[in-house]
């Protein structure tokens, strides 16, 4: 078991962490919106030579993909604000119980971008995709 200074020390880095990834998923939607905006205003129609990431953006999938990354940012902000809580309050609390949280803290911080990371590699691959070369 951790010592209960290392603890809470490990409670700031993880909510930094958490902050520090939620921010590069919001930078990804904020890219992938100005995308959208770009296709809206250029108002090009669909055709059989549209490449798949012009598809896409006007798919229900990218809506779907949004959500995934928009609640994933959601949830890494709730965990780390809950984490950096549990470190102000850390002098009335069990150690074992801020070990616990630090450890459930990873695994949803290291989900959640595993999960925003592979929508993001999906993407990336429709939008290298060319329809000439299939």
């Amino acid at each position: 078991m951790i010592k209960a200074n290392a603890n809470t020390d490990l409670s700031i880095d993880i909510g930094a962490i958490g902050l520090t990834v939620s921010g590069f998923i919001l930078t990804l939607v904020t890219i992938l919106i100005t995308f959208k905006s770009g296709e809206i205003l250029s108002d090009n129609r669909l055709d059989n030579d549209s490449n798949p990431f012009k598809v896409f953006l006007r798919s229900p999938l990218y809506k779907k993909s949004i959500n995934i990354l928009k609640y994933g940012v959601l949830s890494l902000v709730v965990v780390s604000i809950a984490i950096f809580i549990l470190k102000i309050f850390s002098g009335n609390i069990s150690s074992k119980y801020i070990f616990g949280s630090n450890i459930m803290g990873v695994i949803i911080i290291s989900s959640t971008f595993i999960r925003c990371f592979y929508v993001l590699n999906l993407i990336l691959k429709m939008q290298d995709s060319n329809p000439e070369n299939d």
